[in-house]
């Protein structure tokens, strides 16, 4: 007789914060569903610290594709949203981006 696995537990909420995002962007059935994350695949979860006119703009870059990513994720239909709570195994998300000068925090 084989021992029956207990379901993981439901989180309660999961922030989608920057290495969250990274580490989705790795994982083929979340590319397979929300392909705009490929812009973050293989992105490290770190900043560049060199001090060179280079890293400035390598870090420019990753933070301007990764609220890129979070201003998607805010404006997707709810049926994506709930489509991504559920693979994340979670009652409710929560995304923060930068709108203009304005930090915009959205719950779903």
């Amino acid at each position: 007789m084989m021992a029956v696995k207990p379901a993981p537990a439901v989180k309660k909420l999961v922030v989608l914060e920057e290495g969250v995002l990274i580490s989705l962007a790795n994982q083929p059935n979340f590319l397979k569903h929300f392909p705009f994350l490929k812009a973050l695949k293989g992105m490290s979860s770190t900043k560049t610290s060199a001090c060179c006119g280079a890293a400035k703009k390598a870090n420019d870059a990753r933070v301007k594709k990764l609220q890129q990513a979070k201003q998607t994720i805010g404006g997707m239909a709810d049926d994506r949203k709930r489509l991504l709570k559920k693979l994340l195994n979670t009652k409710k998300a929560r995304v923060s981006y930068k709108n203009g000068k304005k930090i915009v925090n959205h719950t779903f």
